[in-house]
């Protein structure tokens, strides 16, 4: 454990890589999977859990929760992929002025960076970011309960910030 907080840059570096290819690889693999070769928008539903997970394919040119869909998309495009570079930096700024890191830290922080870098490819190589992960509670008896289509980045990154958060709440005591 040592080796890799020793080595921080490097180890952030090749964890955030590996993030970043499993988000990348698993957006391809939805793509190819679920949708017609020459038709993107006849896509197919994999149901893994009935009324409650499923895999669907969704193009998402707004932010989370398509927060600023309504604004259009010349004017969208730009603010998003400067708040993901500016977010990229600034996360990386306080990764390197923490004093004391271990390799949760680390590996949050890759998370993190993973994710966001994740999501930023597609925004600027698709202009939009691939979705595909649907969960509902239908199952559970709130039919009316469905969570926004996300992605693999989307979870590395609410994970990583989670953890961020505690770590340096704690640290501020």
């Amino acid at each position: 454990m040592s080796f890799w907080i020793r080595n921080r840059l490097l180890s952030l570096f090749f964890l955030t890589l590996l993030f970043v290819s499993l988000d990348q690889f698993s957006k391809i693999w939805i793509k190819n999977s679920l949708c017609h070769k020459t038709q993107y928008f006849l896509c197919k539903k994999l149901i893994i859990i009935p009324e409650m997970i499923n895999l669907t394919y969704k193009e998402n040119s707004a932010a989370a929760f398509s927060i600023m869909s309504t604004i259009s998309y010349e004017i969208r495009q730009p603010i998003l992929i400067f708040a993901s570079l500016f977010g990229l930096f600034f996360f990386l700024s306080i990764y390197f002025k923490l004093k004391d890191s271990n390799f949760l830290v680390l590996l949050s922080f890759s998370l993190l960076l993973g994710g966001a870098i994740g999501n930023l490819i597609d925004r600027v190589r698709l202009g939009y970011v691939i979705d595909f992960i649907d969960i509902s509670a239908s199952s559970i008896g709130f039919p009316d309960f469905h969570w926004p289509v996300f992605n693999i980045a989307d979870f590395f990154i609410v994970v990583s910030m989670i953890f961020i958060l505690f770590f340096l709440s704690n640290n501020a005591k």
